[in-house]
């Protein structure tokens, strides 16, 4: 019986009617203003654009439901962005998993019957990731750099939401191409003693929570099955 499960799950992809494999690459303009407030006070010693750059890739499988202007399009996905300053140097990246819901805003054909040369979808999905955070720090504290770095890491399990609007044009029958801009939110993400860590003990817990979000513009590749 297990050794039919697999080509069984194949066979059920395949004879999905009108499934579709996506695929996302996008670039993310961040925001985590409390981990800033630490960075710039005792790192930078200046205003900078903290964990502000990233990119985010996707890949969906597509379920058009029996109402055709909706999608149900699960997903799995991966987030990161990095700063540095050297010696130090810090990364967050996430992997995670979403439930996007896919509303058409126009319907598939013009008032004359013909298909529409493009068709805009709105898109709304929550999800949860597993975060990593690292943080490389001169050993010998900010002011006494001698060369060793010292790695500070955390793993946590985060809720986030996002909602993208995406224009999507077929370039053939197997084939559509969409581009995307939207925004993903983390109401709450924690660093274990992220303010005590990056202040070298002048601070505790203050900043250790933040929220993290995301501006994202990219671009979405679609191939029907």
């Amino acid at each position: 019986m297990k050794k039919c499960l697999i080509p069984c799950l194949l066979i059920f992809i395949c004879i999905q009617v009108r499934a579709q494999l996506g695929f996302t690459v996008a670039s993310t303009f961040s925001s985590t203003p409390d981990w800033q407030v630490v960075v710039e006070n005792y790192v930078a010693q200046q205003h900078v654009e903290f964990l502000r750059y990233g990119t985010t890739a996707n890949v969906d499988y597509t379920f058009i439901l029996n109402n055709e202007a909706l999608r149900f399009q699960p997903a799995l996905h991966y987030v990161r962005s990095s700063w540095g300053s050297y010696p130090h140097y810090f990364e967050v990246y996430a992997l995670g998993v979403q439930g996007n819901m896919n509303f058409a805003l126009l319907p598939a054909t013009n008032g004359d019957g013909k298909p529409a040369p493009f068709r805009p979808f709105l898109q709304l999905a929550p999800g949860f990731d597993v975060v990593w955070k690292k943080y490389d720090a001169p050993a010998g504290g900010s002011g006494s750099f001698e060369g060793q770095i010292t790695e500070h890491r955390d793993r946590s399990l985060a809720f986030h939401a996002s909602a993208c609007l995406l224009l999507e044009f077929r370039l053939s029958s197997l084939m559509t191409l969409s581009p995307l801009a939207g925004i993903r939110y983390y109401p709450k993400l924690g660093w274990k003693n992220f303010t005590e860590v990056v202040s070298d003990g002048n601070m505790t817990g203050t900043f250790d929570q933040t929220h993290w979000r995301q501006f994202m513009l990219g671009l979405r590749i679609g191939l029907d099955l």
